[in-house]
């Protein structure tokens, strides 16, 4: 999304000559390998995963970090994150926030209810979900550069995404708040759960403004 993109931008020490080398995929694996590769092109020599995700793994809260040793994705390929550069960056973030390894699988739809976490998480023992992950994987197995994944938890395992905000987000990252209360006002009972997600996503937001200020 353009609002994890801007943990990045409105750091001091990026600056506007590297921005070419942050680019959205708007919840699309596709999108995400396609990203990658014009990264690539514009001069990128190692791939950053970057984002929030969900939760699968109960110990997981809100604002956590994870950092998977690998991405599973929909086709059950893994793709490793280089273990040194990984190894390295968990050591630096958790004298500060919770951090956690285990592993992350990418779907092609939004994981939203509790019961489709709990199997996903029995089935495959992935700890976090995402939409976008393998697809940077693949393209950076494909490339042979090294890949890590830094996400930041938003909705925990036990708690179901509002319907409404699952019409929330456009292809380039932008998020679409008219779409979002157009499916609200055909779902008010859902206001409840949209407000704690908003409260949620804040957490991760500001998890990865703080690492993103310790540095990768």
């Amino acid at each position: 999304m353009q609002s994890e993109a801007a943990c990045l931008t409105e750091i001091s020490n990026t600056s506007s000559d590297n921005r070419h080398l942050i680019s959205c995929a708007g919840g699309s694996p596709g999108r995400a390998y396609a990203a990658a590769e014009k990264l690539i092109e514009n001069g990128a020599s190692r791939l950053i995963s970057f984002g929030i995700c969900g939760a699968l793994d109960p110990a997981i809260r809100p604002g956590h970090i994870a950092l998977p040793s690998h991405v599973i994705n929909p086709q059950k390929e893994s793709f490793s994150a280089d273990p040194g550069w990984r190894d390295a960056l968990s050591k630096r973030f958790s004298s500060s926030i919770p951090v956690h390894a285990g592993s992350l699988m990418t779907t092609e739809i939004a994981v939203s209810a509790v019961a489709e976490k709990h199997s996903l998480h029995q089935r495959t023992g992935a700890s976090t979900v995402d939409m976008e992950s393998a697809g940077v994987g693949a393209k950076a197995a494909e490339a042979n550069i090294p890949f890590i994944v830094i996400r930041a938890a938003a909705d925990p395992a036990e708690r179901a995404l509002p319907q409404s905000a699952l019409f929330g987000l456009a292809p380039n990252g932008n998020t679409r708040p008219a779409a979002v209360i157009g499916q609200l006002a055909r779902r008010p009972w859902e206001l409840v759960e949209l407000l704690r997600l908003g409260k949620d996503s804040a957490q991760a937001l500001e998890a990865l403004r703080r690492v993103a200020l310790l540095g990768f």
